[in-house]
Order: structure tokens, then sequence, then C-alpha cells
């Protein structure tokens, strides 16, 4: 019975219908498609770099008077802090939802200072040269200036002002300058009014 079912699938199998690939061969489509994916690639390159040269940090007024003041940076947890054991599984809390903490007591070194200005100022890029000028290390952070327009000397690595960086050091005014004192264990700002 097996033998007779074997020779009657037998020629179905080796005489069925066969057909020609219709679908393009992978590699000339791609290069059939090279040119345009190049050029679309090269604009929306172009419109990505015309957007990011329109950036800038959040605005800041200037400064109207010298003055300084401290920032307490103590934090309280709003959500539980997982332990975790090597494997990557929770077995338990670390730290609990409502666990207040200053970050500032677990630091041995003060980081470099914080400088924020309108790079597009010259009389406060000038009065941030100056207060650095011992301060190879500081880091510039600006305020409302277009990164197409930062001046080409300036020197320094620059950065953006963020909303977030706003808040957490209530920035108000430019320049100002964000140093941390361990002694005190806060964060000091000194704003410094740029001449007219």
């Amino acid at each position: 019975m097996v033998k007779k079912l074997l020779l009657i699938v037998a020629p179905i199998i080796l005489f069925g219908a066969t057909y020609k690939l219709v679908e393009p061969d992978i590699l000339s489509e791609v290069e059939s498609r090279k040119d345009r994916v190049v050029s679309e690639v090269s604009k929306q390159s172009k419109r990505e770099m015309e957007e990011f040269k329109k950036l800038k940090g959040e605005t800041l007024t200037k400064a109207t008077k010298t003055y300084a003041y401290y920032v307490d940076p103590t934090y309280t947890l709003a959500q539980d802090i997982p332990r975790v054991d090597r494997d990557g599984h929770t077995i338990g809390v670390l730290y609990p939802k409502g666990y207040t903490f200053n970050p500032l007591n677990y630091i041995q070194i003060s980081p470099p200072p914080i400088v924020v200005f309108n790079a597009c100022d010259k009389k406060e890029v000038s009065l941030v040269k100056q207060l650095t000028a011992n301060r190879p290390d500081a880091m510039y952070a600006s305020s409302g200036c277009e990164i197409e327009d930062f001046p080409k000397d300036i020197g320094h690595q620059m950065y953006l002002v963020t909303k977030e960086m706003k808040e957490k050091f209530n920035l108000k005014s430019t320049v100002s300058v964000i140093t941390v004192d361990l002694q005190a264990k806060r964060i000091k700002v000194e704003v410094y009014k740029a001449s007219r």
C-alpha cells in the first residue's frame, strides 16, 4: 500500500510546474536607488544643520548689579531606588521614597566652574575672559545666543543654558559664575554686571 502511494505522489513532486523569478536582483535595486537616497540624505542633513545652528540657550537678563547667592542642592527622592543584585534582579529597596540627601556630601573635589553668559554680547565675553583667565578648566554656557553667532575666538567649548540648569541654579542673569562650596555644602552663584 505504501509503495503504491509513493508511486502516485512521486510524479506530482517531480513534474510540478516551475516559474522564473520576477523580483529584480537586490544589488541592482540598491544601485538604481543610490543617487536618489544620497540626494535625500544630503537634503535632510542640510535641514538639520540649519536647525542646529539656530539653537540657543535659555534667555537670561543682563545683570544690573554684582551680587552672590547660594543654592541648596539637597534632594528628596520622589520614588524608591531599588537594590539590585549582580544578576540584575531587584532584591529590595536601596533608598526609600522620601529619602533626602545632598549630593555634595559625596564628592571630594570641586568641579570646574560653569560660567553663564551671552556669547553674542562682546562686553560679557570680555568680562568672562577676565574672570576665567586663571581657570582654563571653566565650562562656558551661553544664554540667548544662536550657535551660528558664537564668537570663533572664544577659546573654550560652548554649551547651551538648559531649562533644567536655569531652574536648578535659580539663574536669572548673565554673567553668572557657578561654583561648589564644599565646606558649606552648597552651590555658590556669583552674578557680575558687565560694564556698559
